[in-house]
């Protein structure tokens, strides 16, 4: 190997590690964002309160997770937040709960399904479970979700 392909292979690893340092950035920079509304979310004093900060949450959560292989990042957002990946690695489930003042909860989440080639798809999860009947018989989607904080998968 001659002096040029050397220099360029060495330049080609600086750029890589470079551009892997900058992403662990970004990617940090939205964990403790998420962490501080989590934080909001689950122990702020009034429904209002809890539910403005689920909803700032939810928008920058779908955000980050719009960056290159972001639902893979090793989410680290309370207890509170379940971050699930299967043993295949095929995709990963993260679920919370709102609680309201009369003790009644809303879950939120999101899915992110990987393909062969390293894909990602991430779908937003609503939860329509006051207004889904059958639920153990009916097939549902990520807009119409019977809400649930999965522990397990």
């Amino acid at each position: 190997m001659g002096k040029r392909q050397t220099i360029t292979l060495l330049l080609v690893a600086i750029l890589h590690l470079a551009c892997a340092a900058q992403r662990s950035d970004v990617m940090s920079s939205y964990q403790t964002e998420l962490q501080k509304l989590f934080h909001e979310v689950f122990h702020a004093p009034t429904d209002n309160e809890r539910y403005n900060a689920n909803e700032q949450a939810v928008d920058l959560f779908h955000e980050a997770l719009q960056q290159e292989k972001a639902s893979r990042w090793n989410w680290q957002l309370g207890k509170e937040v379940s971050v699930l990946t299967s043993g295949d690695r095929k995709f990963r489930v993260i679920t919370w709960a709102v609680v309201r003042d009369n003790g009644e909860y809303e879950c939120f989440g999101f899915v992110a399904v990987f393909n062969d080639h390293g894909e990602e798809n991430i779908y937003s999860l609503h939860d329509k479970s006051d207004d889904i009947m059958n639920a153990e018989e009916s097939v549902l989607t990520p807009d119409n979700w019977y809400g649930a904080v999965y522990q397990d998968i």
